[in-house]
């Protein structure tokens, strides 16, 4: 043995390399038993002379697992690691071998200096440039766009000149968002003292803090430009509301379930008065008899969100969002959906199938109750749709026939037949599963669908679905675009890595509840520019 590492030696001092590595392969061969960390070295230095990195890198591995308090190994690996140019692993491993290494081996002080070297290296390439003093201020504006008034006036502090390049923008105190990303409601003052800084540029106003009238009053009078406005409802601000003629979304709020709201007759006033009005929300109270007759009439209305209608109206907006405070069912005969294309609602009642809207593509709400089977009809059109557990099964193949254009479908009943779940699943590209009452079911779910680009689960219960059944599901469905494992705790990080590979098409991946998935499957899946929402282990 001494004999061929001596002929080692020499061929190495004489630089033949090869003859070198074929002596050490001998060596280490016959040295099996009890393996000798020298040999191991120097066939990672004749390696390196080679150019063979990954051989000499796997060497080098191989001396930390026979002694890992020997300092060769990480001396030998951190080179290697910085001939491959990747000095963060070399710093991560000399800083381990610090650790590793007693203090008193004389090739500690060797390591302490490396680490050192290294370290400084990696800092001294981290250049830290303010980027609003190399960026294009078009560039910039387009930047700060993205960003929350909150979020901006963080930004202020970070320095004078941010603080002198943001305010120049006259946009900038002119799109006032105080609701969205607020932790705390701000003073009256504030609010005010930010609307005057607009200096009558004000674009956007969305707060929820009651202002004074007069205030109010004037600032609107000179906001020629306000396009979206937020704010609690007070009846005594009605007649100015309309000096800001070019309002498209318009929002009144309440402070308590108790408080003032605008009538039908008011909200009806408001939406024709707006010539550009795309978006009316509020709540608002049925003061109107029930004979009366109310047209709420724009032509430029897309979205009408409110708490509830019953009156006989008629509707122009494309979407409808209605809330009920008490399950009540709204009556398709009392609202003439003109326009209508979308429709979200508490509970819908459809007493005949000629009152269906003839453009509506989507329909969602908790109840959907028909009087008798021979009414039991929807439109062509539909392409998104709700299955409650309240509609009878046998109801479910009538429906799924006649939509021909169906793409979503949502259910909330935990006991289909398998019949019922062919028809439905054969039609649905998008498919989303609402608390169901079984766990076997998602089993079951998932060895009938095919084809799907959305897979949704919003459940508490555990599911019993495994890496196979998993990998199968993502084999039938290559379009998948999101995929929802909440509570699928028998997924390991194997499996979920393998599905992602799958799925060239998947861009968001929801994995809450999944307790044993790695930190680096978790890194690997955002490698590959998937969207990952989780709750971390504990």
């Amino acid at each position: 043995m001494n004999s061929i590492k001596d002929q080692a030696r020499a061929a190495i001092t004489s630089r033949d390399y090869h003859a070198a590595g074929r002596l050490l392969d001998k060596a280490i061969g016959i040295s099996m038993a009890s393996p000798d960390i020298a040999l191991y070295d120097m066939r990672a230095a004749v390696y390196e002379k080679l150019g063979q990195l990954s051989d000499a890198l796997a060497d080098s591995k191989q001396i930390l697992q026979i002694d890992p308090k020997d300092a060769r190994g990480y001396l030998r690996a951190g080179k290697i690691y910085q001939l491959l140019n990747k000095d963060k692993s070399a710093l991560e491993c000399y800083r381990r071998g610090c650790k590793m290494v007693p203090t008193t081996v004389s090739l500690y002080k060797i390591l302490k200096q490396l680490l050192k070297a290294v370290d400084t290296r990696i800092n001294a390439k981290v250049v830290r440039l303010d980027p609003f003093s190399v960026l294009p201020m078009e560039l910039i504006r387009e930047v700060v766009s993205y960003l929350s008034f909150p979020q901006k006036l963080c930004c202020l502090g970070v320095s004078r000149s941010w603080k002198a390049l943001l305010t120049a923008d006259s946009r900038f105190y002119g799109r006032l968002d105080l609701i969205s990303d607020c932790r705390r409601r701000p003073k009256i003052a504030v609010v005010e003292a930010y609307i005057k800084k607009a200096k009558g540029r004000l674009e956007y106003l969305m707060t929820d803090v009651n202002l004074k009238t007069e205030s109010l009053r004037f600032h609107l009078k000179f906001a020629k430009d306000l396009t979206i406005l937020c704010i609690p409802y007070r009846r005594s601000l009605l007649p100015d509301l309309h000096k800001a003629r070019g309002l498209k979304r318009l929002t009144l709020t309440y402070e308590d379930d108790l408080g003032p709201a605008p009538s039908y007759h008011q909200a009806m006033h408001l939406i024709r008065r707006f010539s550009v009005l795309t978006h009316f929300k509020s709540m608002t109270i049925g003061d109107v008899e029930a004979d009366a007759h109310a047209t709420l009439c724009n032509p430029e209305m897309s979205s009408l969100r409110v708490l509830e209608l019953e009156a006989d109206i008629v509707i122009h907006a494309k979407e409808l969002f209605m809330w009920q405070d008490k399950p009540a069912l709204v009556n398709l005969d009392t609202l003439k959906l003109v326009a209508i294309e979308r429709h979200i609602t508490a509970g819908l009642l459809v007493n005949t199938p000629d009152i269906w809207p003839k453009k509506i593509r989507s329909v969602r709400g908790k109840i959907f109750q028909p009087i008798n089977s021979a009414t039991m009809s929807i439109p062509s059109s539909i392409e998104e749709y709700d299955l409650d557990m309240l509609v009878p099964r046998q109801y479910y193949r009538p429906i799924l026939s006649q939509a021909v254009k169906l793409v979503t479908v949502r259910y909330y009943d935990g006991e289909l037949g398998h019949s019922d779940w062919q028809d439905m699943l054969s039609n649905a590209k998008a498919f989303s599963l609402l608390e169901s009452s079984s766990p076997e079911q998602y089993r079951e779910i998932m060895s009938r669908c095919n084809n799907l680009e959305v897979f949704i689960v919003s459940s508490s219960y555990e599911s019993k679905v495994n890496d196979q059944d998993l990998l199968s599901f993502v084999k039938r469905n290559p379009n998948l675009r999101t995929l929802n494992l909440t509570n699928f705790k028998q997924i390991t990080g194997v499996g979920l890595a393998k599905a992602v590979q799958d799925s060239p098409h998947l861009d968001e991946l929801i994995i809450d509840g999944c307790d044993q998935i790695d930190l680096e499957v978790v890194k690997w899946i955002r490698g590959k520019m998937v969207r990952l929402r989780q709750k971390l282990p504990k």
